[in-house]
């Protein structure tokens, strides 16, 4: 399938879209090659980007067991006897 004259993607650089098959952005001139440069470092950014996560690293055991209960009670509600 082609890239149609619709078909945009966001510039690394500035964050504008540009068309697919254009040479590069025409609002702050990086062109698509600068996205491979070779010396990104992956672990780098998974550290600075994840580094401080959004679900706390301990859950009580009360809200394990109302979890369990409230799903013994739908199943219960949902394929037990009537």
């Amino acid at each position: 399938m082609s890239p149609s004259s619709y078909d945009k993607y966001i510039c690394p650089g500035c964050g504008d879209d540009i068309r697919v098959g254009s040479s590069g952005c025409p609002r702050c001139a990086a062109n698509q090659s600068d996205e491979h440069d070779g010396d990104f470092d992956y672990d780098a950014f998974v550290r600075e980007e994840f580094a401080n996560p959004v679900k706390p690293a301990h859950i009580a055991w009360i809200w394990w067991l109302t979890a369990i209960l409230l799903l013994a009670t739908f199943a219960w509600s949902t394929f037990g006897v009537h």
